[in-house]
């Protein structure tokens, strides 16, 4: 069985349970087949936990990024890319950026059309707060328990609202876990990470049984292991998220705009309904008088990467039905 992760990397220590090792980079350039590293070590904890809770003999289909700014496009790049293996069922991703939930829903939700599910951490920016993509309705989003069914104080949450779903959609061990390795046996790890990394090897196992399974049948399976649990029940809104989504032009990409010479290109990631973006860019190149001088479309989902002049963003904003954010606005948090 082969499991995708998307971390900062793994060790060479570890490329005998590496199916294969790709990377992405802060410009979105996809680089495959490399030979396994890790860019900041996260990924290679995250995979000793992963894969001492998945099925014996699994391997790790690994797509790094380095976890340091600039990577909105990464991790959207890294995403896309997962969607066209057909050979692997489940996605750990062990990382998040607060807010651009409505840019990574097409792609979890794709995903879950031909049953591979994103299992992501909640974050550990405590109540109120559930980074991306484990703010995505999609998503299992796995927060961390101090004790059985009590989240750790730092774990992240939010309550529900009409627009959003209640997180964590599920609790596993997160406070002073031992790291699964016989080198280190005293060192012990925090975060929702762990928890996500648990479950998400948890969830490998369940996938192995005769399907087909759907999120919902997922959920209900996990909290049959006894270091799964579901969340105390959160009061309804109003809503206490301190990273509410996005406008459909984000801050940053307006400031972007606003300072920008006329014949200063811009770059930004584009999304329209389905079936929807070519008719936008043409309406938008149309009524500009130019066209972008870029435009990198992404293979599973309505998202483009384009890079045009202010004036075309003037017209693409006056358009309905879509939303645009910077490339380059979000660092990455691990956990």
């Amino acid at each position: 069985m082969t499991l995708a992760l998307l971390d900062t990397g793994v060790a060479p220590a570890l490329a005998h349970r590496v199916a294969d090792f790709n990377e992405v980079d802060r410009w979105g350039r996809l680089y495959r087949n490399r030979r396994p590293r890790d860019l900041r070590r996260h990924g290679t904890t995250i995979s000793h936990f992963l894969l001492s809770a998945a099925p014996p003999g699994a391997r790790l289909c690994v797509v790094a990024t380095d976890g340091r700014g600039h990577n909105l496009l990464a991790l959207l790049r890294a995403f896309d890319f997962l969607l066209g293996r057909t050979d692997i069922q489940l996605i750990c991703v062990a990382l998040g950026l607060p807010g651009h939930r409505a840019l990574f829903a097409p792609l979890i939700e794709a995903g879950l059309q031909r049953q591979l599910f994103t299992v992501a951490a909640a974050g550990n920016h405590g109540p109120g707060q559930v980074t991306t993509p484990g703010a995505c309705a999609a998503t299992l989003t796995i927060g961390a328990s101090a004790t059985g069914s009590r989240p750790a104080s730092f774990s992240g949450s939010r309550s529900a609202t009409a627009a959003r779903t209640a997180k964590p959609d599920l609790l596993a061990p997160g406070v002073r876990v031992p790291l699964p390795h016989p080198d280190h046996p005293t060192t012990f790890h925090n975060g929702s990470s762990i928890a996500t990394a648990y479950v998400a090897g948890r969830a490998a196992h369940i996938l192995q049984s005769p399907g087909p399974w759907d999120r919902s049948r997922l959920l209900q399976a996990l909290p049959e292991d006894e270091n799964i649990h579901l969340p105390p029940s959160l009061p309804p809104g109003p809503n206490p998220d301190s990273e509410p989504e996005l406008p459909p032009i984000d801050p940053h990409l307006r400031r972007r705009h606003r300072y920008a010479r006329a014949d200063q290109p811009l770059s930004a990631i584009v999304r329209a309904h389905p079936g929807r973006l070519s008719a936008l860019l043409t309406r938008t190149t149309e009524a500009a008088g130019t066209a972008p001088s870029a435009i990198k479309p992404f293979v599973h989902t309505p998202l483009a990467e384009i890079t045009a002049l202010p004036r075309w963003f003037d017209q693409l904003w006056a358009q309905p039905d879509h939303m645009a954010s910077s490339a380059l606005s979000a660092n990455l948090f691990d956990f």
